[in-house]
């Protein structure tokens, strides 16, 4: 009697993941390169902007789910940017690309895992910032804890372990760098125990390894339904405050708050130092424009009605008028923004090229066919 074979199953990704949950443009392949840096949960994409569209270079599959992705130049003398990686599991990398082998070099790898901490629970889950006048790479994965990584602007070498500094505040919805401080500064968006929000800011003291009072002396109470925090460039040194029924600009000297329709912002994407495009959980497009006079911020105006998108997870603006929209819930888009409304779709935007994404995948079953 013959013996009946043992069945057995192998399962094995069939498709690439097509969801793009991080996005960011740089000089990683050349000093005179313009790229797209794409995170689709365990791979990275980089492709070459041109004038004929998006060019693919190269996929880097990746051991781990990308939570955050950051673009920085290691040293003044470098002509290349270097990409740093974080992942859900809470290990770092950075990557570097070859141009003589052509290949994709990782520079450092190490872990920010903390044991016994509470991972953050918050809507953008683990926050990865950067801080391009110091040199330093912020971290905040663990609830009451922010970990940094110096950057040596000599060599452009990094430790494998970041430094870990406590924070008061248990319940951070966001956190950026100040830019123009002569030390690093840090804007804390955080909800007390009665969610009433509130912004407030520390110095880091990189000898002492410790966080200071803040170079804002006032703690500055928000919209309650604020999520996101966008810092602002010189002159200026302040930040926009991101809320669900307004968009306020805060520094140390004064406060501008304008209203928006209710809705929720899902992501940002600078154009400049001047002009920031936003997309809500319906897939609207809209623009905020900072009115200033060169030295001190005057107002802001906030277009609400540019078109509909795809449901954004990420906003990038590229050049010329052309940005991609990354998307989780549906198709990624590479978009036009007019000068004039068109008469054909009665928006602001013209959709160039279209990238299929699978997601969201709700249930499936195997069957036998």
């Amino acid at each position: 009697m013959d013996k009946v074979s043992p069945e057995y199953n192998y399962v094995v990704t069939a498709h690439r993941p097509t969801a793009v949950t991080h996005a960011l443009t740089c000089s990683f392949t050349g000093s005179s390169d313009r790229n797209l840096i794409l995170a689709k949960s365990t791979y990275i994409e980089v492709k070459l902007i041109t004038s004929e569209g998006l060019l693919p270079l190269i996929d880097i599959p990746l051991y781990g789910r990308i939570a955050s992705m950051l673009a920085f130049r290691p040293s003044r003398s470098a002509k290349r940017d270097q990409i740093f990686i974080c992942t859900e599991r809470h290990g770092i990398c950075v990557l570097e690309y070859d141009p003589v082998s052509r290949k994709i070099v990782t520079k450092m790898s190490g872990s920010a895992r903390q044991r016994s901490c509470r991972p953050v629970e918050s809507e953008d889950g683990p926050l990865g910032l950067l801080d391009p006048d110091h040199g330093i790479i912020g971290l905040y994965l663990f609830e009451g804890i922010f970990q940094y990584l110096k950057i040596n602007p000599r060599d452009g070498k990094m430790s494998s372990r970041p430094f870990k500094m406590r924070l008061e505040e248990l319940k951070v919805i966001s956190m950026c760098f100040l830019k123009g401080q002569s030390k690093p500064a840090l804007a804390v968006l955080y909800s007390d125990s009665q969610n009433l929000v509130f912004l407030k800011t520390y110095a880091i003291n990189l000898r002492e390894e410790s966080l200071e009072r803040g170079p804002w002396r006032e703690i500055v109470a928000v919209e309650t339904g604020a999520s996101k925090l966008i810092p602002m460039g010189r002159p200026f040194g302040g930040v926009l405050v991101v809320g669900s029924e307004s968009i306020a600009y805060i520094d140390s000297k004064r406060r501008i708050d304008t209203k928006i329709n209710a809705t929720r912002i899902e992501c940002w994407g600078a154009i400049d130092r001047d002009r920031f495009l936003f997309g809500d959980i319906d897939g609207k497009l809209m623009m905020a424009i900072i009115r200033h006079d060169g030295k001190e911020v005057r107002g802001l105006q906030i277009e609400e009605h540019l078109g509909i998108t795809t449901k954004a997870s990420t906003l990038t603006y590229l050049d010329n008028a052309y940005a991609f929209v990354g998307s989780v819930a549906g198709d990624s888009q590479l978009i036009q923004l007019l000068s004039e409304k068109s008469d054909e779709t009665g928006s602001y935007l013209r959709e160039v090229e279209r990238y299929i994404n699978l997601g969201p995948i709700l249930d499936f079953c195997v069957v036998d066919l």
